[in-house]
């Protein structure tokens, strides 16, 4: 501050300080207090969410294998609080679509198309 007010060198210091890095840190050198919020509608698809730990890999392979199966209704609730509708995000996935619709194509054909669809979908909060 010059005089009691406060200058743009010292404003754009304030508004770009360091964070520290932690060993938990991602690739920027970041680290997210709340590795999800669901404050605003969210975009991201199964596979980022995968990526960033939030829906374990197991969770995909119980519902590609619900899929397939038929034992489920179509919509699947993951343990992060989302849900996805299968038959939804399998019929808007161009090559599963495909796959599954044929009765000559065997389940081991089809399960890397349905989960790839899985992958690709957005599930919705809950």
């Amino acid at each position: 501050m010059v005089g009691g007010q406060a200058t743009p060198e010292r404003d754009l210091a304030a508004s770009t300080r360091q964070v520290e890095r932690s060993p938990k840190a991602g690739r920027l050198g970041l680290t997210l207090v709340a590795p999800y919020m669901t404050t605003m509608r969210d975009f991201r698809t199964i596979g980022t969410l995968c990526e960033l730990g939030i829906i374990s890999e197991d969770e995909v392979g119980v519902a590609v294998e619900a899929f397939l199966s038929g034992t489920v209704e179509s919509v699947f609730l993951f343990r992060a609080g989302l849900r996805l509708n299968l038959v939804k995000a399998v019929r808007s996935h161009p090559g599963a679509q495909e796959f599954v619709g044929r009765s000559n194509v065997g389940i081991g054909l089809k399960r890397p198309f349905v989960r790839a669809a899985i992958l690709q979908a957005r599930p919705m909060p809950l």
